[in-house]
């Protein structure tokens, strides 16, 4: 019996790793198409993680990175905690990095994937740093 539970709880988890990716890369098809170049999707440091890194211009003709939340959703559920731990991670991102793009502008963006009968939408949260 234990073992059955064991294979529910993966099985789980791919499902969701799965769905999680396909919803990244249904965003970044959509940043792309944009004109934005992709830096990382999944970068990770430590215990930090940002779902998509991209590189592009501003309306300005600025240099901008922008960083990425995907949340395959059918509401906006973002906590302060997880907002935070974003912000640390473009924080520390940018410590990394920071002569490739000390001079570009940062903002965080929050992409919601909506599944609505059977059709997935995308909604975007442009500069999410309230």
């Amino acid at each position: 019996m234990h073992r059955r539970t064991n294979k529910r709880k993966s099985a789980y988890y791919v499902k969701r790793f799965v769905s999680g990716l396909a919803a990244e890369n249904l965003v970044k098809n959509i940043y792309i198409k944009l004109g934005f170049k992709l830096l990382f999707q999944r970068w990770r440091y430590k215990r930090y993680e940002i779902d998509l890194i991209f590189e592009g211009v501003d309306e300005f003709g600025f240099p901008l990175l922008v960083f990425i939340e995907v949340r395959k959703t059918n509401e906006w559920n973002i906590t302060r905690k997880k907002l935070n731990s974003l912000l640390k991670a473009m924080h520390i991102f940018c410590s990394l990095n920071q002569e490739k793009f000390i001079r570009h502008t940062k903002r965080l963006d929050i992409a919601i994937v909506k599944s609505l009968s059977n059709k997935l939408t995308v909604e975007i949260l442009e500069n999410c740093t309230f």
